[in-house]
């Protein structure tokens, strides 16, 4: 029988569980990465396979604390909703519109950083060759956005569910962005977090903002690959912008983030729409079959009845508005645990990202 006591949705304190065995588990990780020797785990094949590893860790820490804490992976993280055409589509238009109308901000930040004589690291990923373009396509695309996803829109997102919508997003878009460690896409991975959360958080469906986050490196792995082809033919000469320039770089950007802004609102809207109009009929479906199972007999060997347990089922708990036990308002305890391991799991980020800072200032 169907154990109907599995929660399907997450109380504040596991997506902060979350977050904290993550960290643990890169740590052991990268303890254990160590002992292999430096020029065998830099090898192209192998760096990707360890990168692969290193992304499953987010799914790893997911599954372990839906395990101890009972809960449903599948439903409480929404792995059961469905996507068609036009949604794949209305996603790549979002994830263009993150690259394109967010890239001003972007640049004013880098522009910034490197006044003070920042430079960027290698990122330790070659794609200048067809070959290493599909292998990124596996390790930098189609992994990382479920991976990520997963906790971040996953379990941290929803574990906010009921409590605040706001705070639930800011928390897992600078979890994001932190995660990332690099101060090159600090302001890029900060804009893409919240509009995934705002996605998520409306739309209730991880499949499309797993759908934006892929094309959001999609497009840019390809767009590095396409212009690796032409940077042998010259060298590119490049200038720091003036502080001028840099005013009118981020003047510009505020107005194109506002557009692009008013656009994802508006498209998000209709994203939500059409997921709860695709799924409405598998809801339906299980409506029928929980209504159906409301009532439990018992037969014995003798054939007689020994005992009839009623279940009680609220139909409501289909409609995506509705709030769960796991939605309600959140004890005081368990809000001093999340913020005490959200903060820890900040501070563990904003170390590396200082470290890599300090490091492309030269000091």
């Amino acid at each position: 029988m169907k154990d109907l006591t599995k929660r399907e949705g997450y109380d504040i304190t596991d997506g902060a569980i979350a977050g904290i065995l993550f960290i643990a588990l890169q740590f052991i990780f990268i303890l254990l990465i160590s002992l292999i020797p430096k020029h065998i785990r830099l090898n192209t094949f192998m760096y990707s396979f360890l990168s692969v590893l290193l992304e499953a860790l987010f799914v790893v820490a997911v599954i372990i604390v839906s395990y101890f804490k009972q809960t449903d992976v599948v439903k409480a993280n929404n792995l059961n909703k469905k996507v068609n055409v036009k949604i794949i589509s209305s996603a790549l238009g979002i994830s263009l519109v993150c690259l394109w109308l967010f890239t001003n901000l972007t640049s004013g930040f880098m522009s910034i950083l490197e006044k003070f004589g920042y430079s960027s690291g290698s990122s330790g990923t070659d794609i200048s060759t067809f070959g290493s373009w599909c292998l990124s396509i596996v390790t930098i695309c189609i992994v990382p956005a479920f991976c990520e996803e997963l906790l971040f829109r996953g379990v941290i997102l929803n574990s906010f569910r009921g409590f605040n919508k706001w705070i639930g997003i800011s928390v897992s878009s600078i979890g994001f962005m932190l995660m990332h460690g690099n101060p090159d896409q600090t302001v890029h991975q900060l804009i893409l977090g919240f509009v995934l959360g705002y996605i998520a958080w409306e739309t209730r469906n991880i499949w499309i903002t797993i759908l934006v986050h892929f094309f959001n490196n999609f497009i840019a792995i390809t767009i590095t690959w396409v212009l690796s082809g032409g940077a042998s033919n010259g060298e590119i000469i490049y200038e720091v912008p003036s502080w001028g320039q840099i005013a009118l770089t981020l003047f510009l950007g505020v107005i194109y983030a506002i557009v692009g802004v008013l656009i994802i609102v508006s498209v998000t809207k209709s994203l939500k729409k059409e997921s709860d109009k695709i799924n409405s009929t598998t809801q339906n479906g299980e409506e029928q079959k929980l209504a159906s199972a409301s009532v439990v007999v018992n037969t014995s060997t003798t054939g007689e009845v020994e005992t009839t347990q009623n279940i009680s089922v609220n139909l409501d708990v289909f409609n995506p508005n509705y709030k769960t036990e796991q939605d309600g308002k959140p004890s005081r305890n368990k809000i001093v645990l999340a913020v005490c391991c959200y903060a820890l799991f900040a501070a563990y980020f904003v170390y590396e990202w200082v470290g890599v800072l300090l490091t492309g200032l030269g000091l």
